[in-house]
């Protein structure tokens, strides 16, 4: 295991290094060999290779540690009282800093606005200044470079003032490997020496192995190392440099070691897996080895029936293979956190044990949400950094939350456990105190400061922190990316997710590097090669590869990885890993259901299951089959059998066909009657998902107001497209200044509610919605001009702020033998026609075959209810020629939802013949607006019908078209019809 193919040496070092370690465990060697490795797992891997060789399994000759333990390790040492800075605070100290008034220009916008920097930026910025420490990029050099011509006063400011954020009291871990190599390099100093003895008592031999390739600042801190008196080091190389494509960025790093006084120790390691080394990606022309009894690779529908398969065959493999234990099974991934939850969903059902290390965001934590709720509902106005923790303790305590909110979380979502939550609070409540100890180091302990400060910060520490949990199965299957397997090696390795561009990866620059230190895509792509490299390395006696060939509708494409490995290698392509085989109880379920469904005669006791199961799979499958053919039992298919109503319930269905109704009611049954049902009859709440600043549908209101308070106001004059230009430009500022007022009354602020302003009013730069509008307006020369806005009817009591007094009705309007009521945005007379308008903010707009189809009510309905309002009003005999869409974004255009032919160029304008138009050859059976009206008024009467009925099935069109932001989908059962 102690083992690589390229050795570098510096002082006596035997060689082979192995041999030399296991002889100073046998003969209980005074002296000790520290032996640094990649990773936790490598650590207990060789730590258990060396025990199993000790005499009665106990020794004292050798320490491993992982090389950032072991620099922490050494940094303690030597009496640093700087705190390791964690990537949380690091978040905050970076949002602190973009807000800083000494930004440069370009980053002072977030201070101005008083609002935090997004978090992608901040986690940019991170990653930036990281790399360039990692880099052994000092300020000093970035500041030598700024005077030789190089344009960094940027990244000059941030790095300098993160640097001085930092100050005496944080170090983060890449400042450390600094750190400790100076230590190394004053070595011949009394006191560091003193320092340093704890660390290398009677140690001669420091041994680096599992690495291909370290980092400046890795470098720095090995070569100092290196000149330590009385230390050898050996540093292990799995590199074979003749192949270029594989290990071609690693000659820097294995140059540098060579001018620091390494010699190159050469131990040839010619075993079966030399060959990838050599000539993987290589593009070599050579003879292809024979892999099919070693290497499988196979393609999954879709990630669900990937981890399925891997299931399968990991069941397949214990039955053919007994003595195979789980825990010499390997699964992994480049993209693990995609797989986690489905490994942990579909592995219990097969009853495979597991064990899984994963990362969960705290943001998503149920209890930790709740608590910061409850922080921002107190009255608080301003603590101080001792204040806010006492409060928050206080808060926790007097009111029992951690015992109180766990229960409670436990009980409203039955995906979370105890013990995830529990270390989700654990978690939050260290933030806390690392806010508390963080204000209390950058300000006098007895400033007081906005309560509103310490949660922001505390919500900035909680939007990427992550909190970790391990599940644990005795014995179980290893799952581990692929970054955490190098040392390792299992019997059997599935490699999964092989699809181009999740692995290898795309490759994405920061965009705050400067060029010259910015990674590559070539130098990317080598360092995911030599992860697949290295799980070509990890199993003994078989290889999975796997690829999903869908993600929902999303077509994937094969991991050119597998390409390359069939250049050098024949392997096993199997048309279909599947097999009759039942591997788990569900598939045993299944099975039954699907003989019973298909009419065979089966025997109930000839399987495992009790008779209570066997009555509810009979049941299930009755079920479908009444909904594939039978119809007997309605009332599973979305029909309400009054019989099994309570007789209020039953009053209440049987009033439904007398209520009032709005077309967006009926559209919405038009389009998913379960929807209807779920929204009107059981008035169901929408689940609250993400909070838009500025929601839509507010915007939608928002922008109806305005216009209404303009052309009310303006009523009397001539129309806008009778204008002259400075008559314009006052018309302009007019509506400028109604909206001006809307716009500050609401209660947002920051940045992204300034543009979405800016994107309302226009500026130098842009039009902006309202501006464009009113240029098309005037533009707009037809017959038609518009005369009534906002005409409510049936509407007692409902948005009689802004209605149009002339031709509202209190009175609902009856279409068929339905009462409806409802608003009509805009309504434009000529001489004895008229045209009905409605404002759109969003991208979907109804075409004739949702009018067609009865998705779509809305013009024709109105048109006929327009028509009754002029005559009730006593306006005369106007004929509805057309229904418009005025689409208010940037760019302004109007598009005809239905047009009479006839009137095309006099009531609207239409650049091109479209179906729209009535009648069309489209449509031949509609032959005017009278027509399409009778269609939607029939769909009108036979959805109040339906609905008085008690039918409520699940949508029969396209499920793309109306499931996909549905906010029922959870209750609703479509996705199991569609399987």
């Amino acid at each position: 295991m102690i083992n690589a193919n390229t050795i570098l040496v510096k002082g006596e070092v035997p060689i082979p290094i192995e041999d030399e370690i296991l002889q100073r465990i046998r003969q209980r060697n005074v002296n000790i060999c520290q032996l640094i490795v990649p990773t936790q797992e490598a650590e207990q891997k060789l730590h258990q290779y060396l025990l199993n060789r000790a005499p009665n399994r106990t020794t004292a000759s050798y320490r491993i540690s992982t090389f950032e333990n072991f620099v922490r390790y050494v940094h303690q040492s030597i009496n640093d009282k700087r705190k390791l800075i964690s990537p949380e605070l690091q978040n905050l100290f970076f949002s602190q800093i973009l807000q800083k008034k000494t930004m440069p220009p370009s980053q002072s916008t977030w201070n101005r606005l008083g609002i935090m920097p997004p978090i992608g930026t901040i986690s940019h910025l991170s990653k930036a200044i990281a790399k360039l420490k990692g880099n052994a990029v000092s300020l000093e050099t970035l500041k030598a470079e700024e005077k030789a011509g190089s344009n960094l006063k940027n990244i000059i400011a941030i790095y300098e003032a993160y640097q001085n954020q930092l100050g005496e009291t944080y170090i983060d871990q890449q400042s450390i490997y600094g750190v400790v190599s100076d230590a190394f390099s004053q070595m011949n100093t009394e006191s560091v020496s003193k320092q340093l003895k704890p660390c290398f008592q009677d140690i001669d031999l420091v041994v680096i192995i599992g690495f291909e390739t370290f980092l400046p600042v890795h470098l720095e801190a090995l070569i100092s190392l290196s000149n330590l008196p009385r230390i050898s080091v050996a540093i292990l190389l799995d590199v074979f440099p003749e192949n270029e494509s594989l290990f071609g960025h690693v000659k820097k790093s294995y140059k540098q070691l060579l001018s620091a006084g390494f010699d190159q120790k050469t131990h040839p390691i010619l075993d079966n897996k030399a060959g990838f080394a050599l000539h993987l990606f290589s593009n070599r022309r050579i003879a292809k080895r024979n892999l099919t009894h070693q290497i499988t690779f196979t393609s999954a529908k879709n990630r669900i029936n990937e981890i399925e398969l891997i299931a399968k065959e990991i069941k397949r493999l214990k039955f053919a293979q007994p003595r195979l234990q789980l825990d010499q099974i390997c699964i992994t991934f480049y993209q693990l956190p995609i797989y986690a939850p489905l490994i942990r969903e579909i592995f219990p059902i097969y009853g495979i044990p597991f064990v899984l290390e994963f990362a969960l965001e705290l943001a998503s934590s149920p209890i930790v949400v709740k608590i910061i709720n409850l922080l921002e509902n107190q009255k608080v106005e301003s603590l101080t950094p001792e204040g806010f923790r006492a409060f928050f303790s206080t808060l926790i305590q007097e009111n029992n939350i951690d015992q109180n909110l766990i229960r409670q979380t436990l009980e409203q979502n039955q995906n979370v456990s105890l013990k995830q939550e529990t270390v989700a609070y654990q978690h939050l409540l260290r933030l806390v105190n690392e806010l508390t100890e963080f204000s209390l180091d950058a300000e006098s302990s007895d400033r007081w400061r906005p309560f509103s400060y310490y949660i922001s910060s505390l919500r900035l520490m909680i939007s990427k922190s992550l909190y970790t949990l391990k599940k644990t199965g005795k014995g179980g299957v290893q799952i581990l990316p692929i970054s955490r397997t190098k040392m390792l090696d299992f019997e059997v390795v599935f490699l999964g997710g092989l699809v181009d561009g999740e692995f290898p990866a795309t490759f994405r620059p920061n965009p705050f590097l400067p060029p010259q230190y910015a990674d590559t895509e070539d130098k990317h792509l080598r360092e995911t090669r030599l992860l697949f490299y290295q799980i070509l390395k990890t199993f003994r006696h078989h290889l999975y590869l796997t690829s999903p060939q869908y993600d929902g509708q999303l077509e994937h494409i094969q991991s050119s990885f597998i390409d390359e490995l069939q250049h050098i290698a024949e392997i096993n392509i199997p048309k279909d890993l599947e097999s009759n085989t039942i591997y788990s109880k569900e598939q045993l379920v299944k099975y039954i259901g699907q003989r019973i469904y298909n009419g065979h005669e089966i025997s109930i006791d000839s399987f495992p299951i009790s008779s209570d199961e066997a009555k509810q799979i009979i049941h299930h499958v009755n079920v479908e089959v009444s909904r594939s053919f039978s119809h007997a039992n309605l009332e599973y298919e979305g029909s309400i059998t009054p019989d099994l109503l309570a007789p209020e319930s039953q009053s209440e269905l049987a009033q439904s066909r007398n209520k009032l109704y709005s077309i967006t009611q009926l559209e919405m049954y038009g389009k998913c009657p379960f929807q209807y049902f779920v929204t009107n009859v059981l008035r169901l709440h929408q689940p609250e998902g993400e909070a838009e600043q500025f929601p839509s549908l507010e915007k939608g209101n928002l922008l109806h107001h305005i216009l209404y308070e303009y052309f009310d106001q303006r009523r009397g004059r001539h129309p806008i497209s009778n204008c002259d230009d400075q008559e314009f430009v006052t018309e302009l500022e007019d509506l400028r200044t109604i909206a001006k007022t809307h716009l500050n009354r609401l209660p947002y602020s920051g940045l992204f509610w300034e543009i979405e302003k800016e994107r309302i009013l226009g500026n130098e730069t842009r039009e902006g919605i309202l501006p464009r509008f009113l240029t098309q307006e005037r533009n707009r020369h037809l017959d038609v001009k518009p005369k009534f806005f906002e005409v409510a009817f049936g509407q007692i009591g409902r948005g009689r702020d802004f209605v149009d007094r002339e031709l509202e009705s209190q009175e609902s309007i009856q279409i068929g033998d339905v009462n409806i009521f409802g608003k009509i945005d805009r309504i434009e007379l000529g001489e004895d026609i008229f045209v009905i308008g409605d404002y759109k903010t969003g991208k979907q707009i109804p075409r004739i075959l949702d009018i067609v189809e009865g998705r779509s009510l809305q013009l024709p309905i109105y048109l006929a209810v327009t028509k009754v309002l002029l005559e009730k009003k006593g306006f005369g005999n106007y004929k509805g020629v057309a229904g418009i869409y005025y689409i208010l974004d940037e760019e302004g255009k109007t598009q005809l939802g239905c047009g009479n032919q006839e009137f095309r160029d006099i009531a609207f304008d239409l650049p091109r013949v479209t179906d729209q138009l009535i009648p069309n050859r489209q449509y031949k059976d509609i032959h005017n607006l009278d027509d399409l009206i009778g269609i939607s008024t029939n769909y009108v009467t036979s959805y109040a019908q339906k609905i008085t009925n008690g039918e409520f099935p699940t949508t029969h069109h396209e499920k793309k078209d109306f499931c996909q932001h549905c906010s029922f989908k959870r209750v609703c059962r479509i996705g199991a019809i569609e399987v």
